[in-house]
């Protein structure tokens, strides 16, 4: 007997994704080996017919694989000396899927240009770290890494500090 396999996505849960078909082992067990689900999302459910019998599992979640990139989502080119900024990126996995189940890694900033202090270190908020940097009161160019675990993981983000205007009174 062959049993075949189904995704169903609870997007759209009246249209199943063949996944297979398999030889049912005088065990009882079908085997399906390499099926790979790439999009992370919560009430997947599989269905499985064999003959007249059909079966639908229990929901399931399918979560991001591990952080393989980090893409820069804000980076000004320019600020100006004395102002807050920011800058941010995102945890992406090898689809592109955000990964937001890594929000207990710190990151810190590391400068490779520039002569003031400018050591931050935050955490991943699902997914996305965000660096608020309050000033930066000297008018010159960074040159900044960001590392996670003492690993670069974004290198050489710039961004130019430009003179704060005069004011004349």
């Amino acid at each position: 007997h062959t049993v075949s396999l189904a995704l169903l996505d609870p997007r759209s849960p009246q249209t199943p994704t063949a996944l297979g078909t398999a030889v049912l082992q005088p065990n009882g067990v079908a085997e399906f080996p390499g099926i790979q689900i790439q999009e992370p999302l919560d009430g997947y459910r599989f269905y499985a017919e064999l003959g007249q019998v059909v079966a639908t599992s229990e929901p399931f979640e399918v979560l991001p694989g591990a952080a393989t990139s980090y893409v820069i989502t804000v980076l000004p080119e320019r600020v100006i000396a004395g102002e807050p900024w920011s800058f941010q990126f995102e945890l992406r996995d090898e689809y592109g899927f955000l990964v937001t189940t890594n929000s207990h890694s710190t990151f810190q900033t590391d400068l490779r240009q520039g002569s003031l202090s400018f050591n931050y270190s935050v955490r991943a908020q699902r997914g996305i770290v965000t660096f608020n940097i309050p000033s930066y009161t000297k008018a010159e160019e960074l040159v900044f890494d960001v590392l996670r675990a003492g690993e670069v993981v974004v290198a050489n983000l710039r961004v130019l500090v430009e003179p704060a205007a005069v004011h004349h009174l």
